[in-house]
């Protein structure tokens, strides 16, 4: 009786002892397959960002101003979409101290004043005065310069700015174009700012040139399932191809340039 006891006692430890490893043994393979997926979608999703940055500088080299598609390998390609972009009315969210925006008025019907708005932003907005530094260019060459901030200390040649009136700015600026303007250049004074341009009754030629560029990575996943992973990334570049405005942001912001 003790023998047949102690055998069915060992039995029912081995059977619990088997439980333990056949459960840890799922709750293993249940882990490696997903680390396994996780790594393969990471891999798949650099693979896409690649694509897309690939297809990037294709589209910059091979197409400037049209759309283009291509293949990395069979499993990976690129779509890059090339539109433009008008500001006649626009917003230039967070333009830092010394930064300049640059809108281009060459080919405008009747141009007449190009209102600019301007809100102080930061951690601290009222730390010091917050202005704008204009620079109006004319096709003979001519530049004429404007320059208004809170204060408008007119010894120093800053004009005071208005009240603006519209909502999410707190000061204006009407700047005088003629039809021989060719651009109008604003860069941030005293801190950073979110800046409007409005053109008041005329319309603005395009600005830029806008690619949308998705790379996308697509493999026959388990059960015969097609798999897709996409990575997207947006370029917008100047349709006149000025002087980069680093250059203007080390001047204003009294920053060097390094490499």
């Amino acid at each position: 009786m003790r023998n047949r006891s102690e055998n069915g006692q060992i039995a029912l430890i081995l059977v619990l002892i088997m439980t333990v490893i056949a459960t840890a043994t799922v709750a293993l393979s249940a882990r490696t397959t997903v680390e396994t997926r996780v790594q393969e979608i990471n891999v798949d999703s650099s693979q896409a960002m690649l694509a897309a940055e690939s297809g990037l500088e294709q589209a910059l080299r091979n197409a400037p101003n049209a759309n283009l598609t291509g293949t990395i390998d069979a499993n990976t390609s690129f779509t890059a979409t090339n539109q433009t972009v008008s500001t006649n009315q626009n917003a230039f969210q967070g333009i830092k101290r010394g930064e300049t925006v640059e809108i281009f008025t060459t080919g405008s019907v009747a141009p007449t004043t190009l209102t600019l708005l301007w809100q102080p932003v930061g951690n601290d907005p009222s730390f010091t005065p917050r202005g704008v530094f204009v620079s109006v260019y004319d096709s003979s060459g001519k530049i004429t310069d404007y320059a208004y901030d809170t204060v408008g200390n007119a010894s120093i040649g800053f004009g005071l700015a208005d009240a603006s009136g519209v909502p999410g700015y707190t000061y204006s600026k009407d700047i005088p174009v003629t039809a021989t303007t060719t651009k109008v250049d604003i860069t941030a004074l005293g801190g950073d700012i979110d800046l409007g341009v409005r053109a008041n009754g005329w319309t603005l030629p395009a600005q830029l040139n806008e690619k949308q560029v998705v790379g996308t990575v697509t493999r026959v996943g388990t059960g015969n399932t097609t798999e897709t992973v996409k990575y997207g990334l947006d370029y917008r570049q100047s349709i006149n191809g000025e002087v980069p405005e680093v250059f203007e942001y080390a001047l204003f912001s009294g920053q060097s340039i390094s490499q």
